[in-house]
């Protein structure tokens, strides 16, 4: 069973005032018919413009999260929050150095510079209107990790501001 996730340009295309901007000859894309097009709207936007504010839209919503504070979705649909988990750590191994039977060191890695603690976004989706809110799940895109990342190795006492599990 294949996932299907939904992107901009789904978004675009439930939105009511869509314009289409035809740049040469070419087939726009996302194509919209004729008679979705409304123009004449003072909310009519093309795709590119829509991609920008949504793009904007989102960047102010990573930095709101990563400040540590609750956003909430929405027509009730939860919050968004950054908790911090304590990280049991994990087995890898110590390829410098092998033990006398020939096989390498294991070694177990934790978060010392943090005082062992993780941070993840999570989505609370209680008396949510979801059908089945269990099959729905959040995955945070490169971006918004990375820029977590950076912002707990900026300063390592960051992580202490997010909400305890």
């Amino acid at each position: 069973m294949k996932r299907k996730f939904i992107t901009l340009t789904n978004l675009f295309l439930r939105y009511p005032y869509k314009c289409q901007e035809i740049y040469g000859k070419v087939v726009p894309v996302p194509y919209v018919p004729k008679q979705e097009v409304n123009c004449s709207h003072n909310y009519s936007v093309d795709y590119k413009l829509y991609r920008k504010i949504l793009k904007v839209y989102f960047k102010y919503v990573v930095q709101f999260l990563i400040q540590g504070n609750r956003f909430e979705i929405p027509s009730r649909l939860g919050h968004f929050l950054i908790k911090r988990y304590k990280y049991k750590g994990f087995i890898r191994y110590d390829r410098n150095t092998i033990q006398e039977n020939g096989k390498f060191k294991m070694e177990y890695v934790k978060n010392d510079h943090t005082n062992g603690y993780i941070a993840k976004t999570t989505w609370f989706r209680y008396r949510s209107p979801l059908k089945y809110p269990g099959w729905w799940m959040f995955r945070p895109n490169p971006f918004f990790r990375k820029q977590l990342a950076d912002h707990i190795k900026s300063d390592f006492n960051n992580i202490n501001k997010y909400y305890d599990d």
